[in-house]
């Protein structure tokens, strides 16, 4: 399993490997929404629910329990529908939770109640993309070394933590400044707008996640998923 190429020509190669494009905006995507939420999680609890900062900090905890407690149920599902159709259950159930941080405050609902939900539904995809999109990096590195002979998993591994870097970065710049939209102090109608940005985002990643032929790649890889047989 050698690469045969340079450094940059593999790079570039890698980015010329359709399925790996397709996979790569989709996770910018979610790198930008996901971080706007997790710098804004605080803001929505104590801005917008009115409750004091330890109830974001104990809604972060349970989040990323949770998370973990998900991740065999993931793994579970991935094998049985295909590791595509939940990546794209979990920006569906993102976009969910991203558009009812944009209501919180304004439900006729206990703050504390609505800060909760938020942790739990933000912990089902937390999972589902924390799992998934290395697998699926993985699937596209050999697919594509068993087509060209080059097998440089380094590479597409190394091109994808750049852009989730890339998507921290870009959210960490661009969400502060929406959190004080209109004024100079963090406030509601921000909050509102990054929510709904967020779900955009989200809905972007799912129909991007569309054009990914997830058969194609298991099919050069000679795997074969029960919910595609069907």
């Amino acid at each position: 399993h050698v690469v045969n190429e340079g450094s940059l020509e593999a790079i570039i190669n890698a980015f010329k490997e359709k399925h790996f494009t397709i996979f790569v905006i989709q996770d910018l995507l979610y790198w930008i929404g996901l971080t706007g939420i997790s710098l804004g999680l605080v803001y929505y609890i104590t801005v917008l629910l009115k409750l004091p900062k330890e109830q974001a900090s104990q809604v972060q905890l349970i989040m990323f329990l949770l998370s973990f407690l998900f991740y065999v149920p993931v793994n579970f599902l991935a094998r049985k529908f295909g590791k595509k159709a939940v990546l794209m259950a979990g920006f569906i159930v993102f976009a969910l939770d991203f558009a009812f941080a944009a209501l919180l405050g304004k439900l006729n609902m206990s703050p504390y109640a609505q800060s909760y939900i938020v942790g739990v539904l933000a912990a089902i995809p937390l999972a589902i993309f924390g799992i998934l999109p290395n697998a699926m990096v993985a699937d596209i590195a050999e697919a594509h070394g068993r087509k060209t002979g080059n097998y440089k998993a380094g590479v597409f591994f190394g091109a994808r933590t750049f852009m989730q870097k890339m998507g921290q970065t870009i959210a960490g710049l661009v969400f502060p400044s929406i959190y004080i939209f209109g004024t100079n102090q963090v406030n509601e109608f921000g909050l509102r707008i990054s929510a709904i940005i967020s779900l955009t985002l989200m809905v972007l990643g799912y129909i991007v996640m569309l054009f990914y032929n997830e058969k194609e790649i298991l099919k050069i890889l000679g795997v074969k998923v029960v919910a595609q047989e069907e």
